[in-house]
């Protein structure tokens, strides 16, 4: 099984409980998931706003099944699931 952390971050990670891995996505992941995000409809007609203490607004989307979407897929892939 393989694993895109180091020791350090395995480490990190079972003493905090997370780790923030930086560029776990490359270029090119990471503007599918962007594109994604802005043109697809079971992602656009699920999101909702919360503003933050300064009014700025963040839009967040949530589900408790991953569909076959860019990011349902995103989430039961090789990198995600043998990182984890």
């Amino acid at each position: 099984m393989a694993t895109y952390l180091n020791k350090d971050q395995t480490k990190k990670f079972h003493e905090n409980g997370y780790v923030i891995v930086k560029n776990f996505f490359n270029e090119d992941e990471t503007y599918l998931l962007q594109k994604a995000s802005k043109q697809d409809p079971a992602i656009r007609d699920h999101l909702y706003e919360r503003k933050d203490s300064e009014g700025l607004v963040t839009k967040m989307m949530a589900w408790n099944h991953p569909d076959d979407s860019i990011y349902g897929v995103t989430a039961r892939s090789e990198k995600i699931v043998d990182t984890m």
